[in-house]
């Protein structure tokens, strides 16, 4: 049964730390939410990477280039699966449709290149630099544009809350600051309740 958009992501793993069928789970940071299972506990690892949303415009052969956000058309179609970025975008540009496109970066790139209707997506530019798609035009939202996920840009790594030996081993490539950010984040979510529908 569905556990709710975020847990989808992390539930099995969840339940793989609990018997012990597994040691250590890594998740991007977004991904995690605020209830995870009891008996196990999170901390962020490695330093954050950009933490923005971006914009992938469709290619256009006459520009010779992608789109940016501005040139598309009045009623223009974009991709996203979150609902965090359709309330931004929608309040950007209200006149904007704005369709379901889930997958992974690779998939979703796919898919815009091969789709006759959209005009573009909303990708996490930390995903494009961690997967080092140097070649790929994009362009940043400043966060008074489209504010980032709790812990958009961060990896998580969950494991048993007894397992001593793993919080030593992840010790050791945790980046203190974005542990602070991390743990800061997270709790602010706590406090304002937030679930799978505020990301």
């Amino acid at each position: 049964a569905s556990q709710g958009d975020k847990k989808d992501w992390v539930y099995d793993l969840e339940i793989a730390l609990l018997r012990n069928e597994i040691d250590m789970a890594v998740h991007s940071g977004k991904d995690v939410p605020v209830d995870i299972e009891s008996g196990t506990e999170l901390t962020s690892v490695l330093q954050r990477e950009n933490p923005l949303d971006v914009f992938v415009g469709k290619f256009d052969s006459k520009l010779q280039r992608r789109i940016c956000f501005d040139e598309v058309p009045q009623g223009g179609i974009i991709g996203t699966a979150s609902l965090r970025r359709r309330a931004f975008l929608l309040s950007l540009r209200s006149d904007l449709q704005i369709v379901d496109h889930r997958g992974n970066v690779t998939t979703r790139l796919k898919k815009l290149e091969e789709s006759p209707d959209l005009h573009g997506i909303i990708l996490a530019c930390a995903g494009l630099k961690r997967l080092e798609l140097t070649d790929l035009d994009y362009e940043s939202f400043a966060p008074a544009q489209i504010l980032p996920a709790v812990n958009q840009g961060t990896i998580a790594a969950q494991m048993r809350s007894e397992s001593a030996d793993i919080k030593e081993l992840l010790s050791a490539i945790v980046d203190p600051p974005t542990q602070a950010m991390f743990l800061a984040e997270r709790t602010c979510a706590i406090v304002l309740q937030g679930d799978c529908n505020s990301s």
